[in-house]
């Protein structure tokens, strides 16, 4: 992969910069690697731009792995479109570009979710929740009008699941049914640890999702510290985006090598 360049592309959000922090650091993190011959960035919303970002890159290869965690219509329809591929391989003036799956979708996010729930509990003082009597929550953007935007959550709370280490795993979502507002309202268990399977922490991450599931009042600016107390029965603890973790590189240069 020395010969080639890697393209990092996410959706970004033209009012909010921060929504590109953890691919503007994993793209850091993977330049000090070496691996590739130059490491670019580019986003939809958001500067630089992804036509830009492909212009500047130089390599006679250039491997695209799209930093979203669902392979639904962005990935399928609007990233090959504002790149100008037609399909997963082509060839445009004498270089090669390889379209790589979502980092969303690698098998290892089930482990970053644990992960992810791991240092939310232990970064929070006093009590430590034993998984047994713990609610794990995974929560997805999803939406109604492409199912497979939620295939990324579905396929790690099966893993997780499988494991039988949590009292419950669940899914929910921002933008369809199983709802993140009732997600807490299903917990059996005394504890529940949140973890967004989103790419960074934005507005989603940050805003959204605790107002949502009234983990954050409607005037507040961030949501008090772990663990939070839900309606006198549940303590609950909030992980960071699993996009902020430490894990992304790695998984970004296995989607890479798979392109």
């Amino acid at each position: 992969m020395r010969r080639a360049a890697l393209l990092l592309v996410g959706h970004g959000a033209s009012a909010d910069a921060r929504a590109g922090q953890s691919l503007r650091a994993a793209a850091s993190a993977l330049r000090t690697r070496g691996v590739f011959r130059e490491v670019r960035i580019g986003f939809w919303k958001g500067r630089p731009r992804l036509d830009l970002a492909v212009a500047r890159a130089r390599s006679p290869i250039v491997l695209i792995v799209p930093w979203l965690f669902s392979d639904g219509w962005f990935f399928r329809r609007v990233i090959p479109q504002a790149l100008g591929l037609c399909g997963r391989v082509a060839q445009r003036e004498g270089r090669l570009f390889l379209l790589a799956d979502p980092v969303g979708v690698h098998p290892d996010m089930a482990k970053a979710v644990l992960r992810a729930a791991a240092f939310a509990c232990r970064s929070a003082r006093g009590v430590s929740p034993p998984r047994a009597q713990t609610t794990l929550i995974v929560v997805g953007h999803g939406t109604n009008r492409d199912g497979s935007s939620a295939t990324a959550v579905r396929a790690a709370v099966a893993e997780l699941r499988r494991r039988d280490q949590w009292a419950q795993v669940l899914p929910a979502y921002l933008d369809q049914e199983p709802s993140a507002r009732r997600a807490l309202h299903r917990v059996r268990a005394p504890y529940a640890v949140v973890v967004p399977f989103f790419a960074g922490d934005g507005p989603h991450s940050r805003r959204d999702l605790p107002r949502l599931m009234g983990l954050m009042p409607r005037d507040a600016l961030r949501p008090p510290p772990n663990p939070i107390r839900w309606r006198k029965r549940l303590l609950v603890w909030r992980a960071r985006a699993l996009g902020t973790g430490p894990w992304m590189p790695r998984i970004v240069l296995d989607q890479a090598r798979k392109a």
